[in-house]
């Protein structure tokens, strides 16, 4: 009697009903989160990583920025820190720029409403060495 009493339960049209709400109201948040995280504008650089010689030389790469948003409007990009800024684009909704980068540390950069100067998105470039600099002084003998 219990497995026909299970059985029955489990194709009972009101059990599935509840159980498909159940599933909905869980489902909504999680599909209403995703489509805010596709609303919100996109930057990207490459390269992502810049690799010097020896610690504490500069690093030099040519980065390019891509960046695209679902809403046209005045956007610019800046460098972090400095408040640099870097480029400006007018009643876009993407944009490109290459940049000739010379750093010794990470930097971050920035994309922002033009006039405004919340940051809406933000990537960075990574800066390492391959040699660490040895603080190990050298003297010289001739004996």
């Amino acid at each position: 009697m219990s497995v026909i009493w299970g059985l029955s339960m489990f194709f009972n049209p009101l059990a599935l009903l509840l159980t498909g709400f159940s599933v909905l109201i869980w489902l909504v948040p999680v599909l209403t989160l995703a489509q805010s995280l596709n609303d919100e504008p996109h930057l990207q650089v490459t390269p992502e990583k810049c690799v010097a010689l020896r610690e504490g030389r500069d690093c030099l790469a040519e980065l390019t920025f891509k960046w695209q948003a679902k809403v046209q409007g005045d956007y610019c990009l800046i460098e972090q820190g400095s408040e640099k800024v870097l480029k400006c684009w007018q009643h876009s909704q993407q944009g490109e720029h290459k940049f000739k980068f010379t750093g010794q540390q990470t930097t971050q950069y920035s994309l922002i409403k033009n006039g405004q100067r919340n940051t809406l998105v933000s990537t960075q470039v990574e800066v390492s060495w391959v040699y660490k600099t040895k603080n190990k002084k050298r003297r010289w003998r001739l004996f």
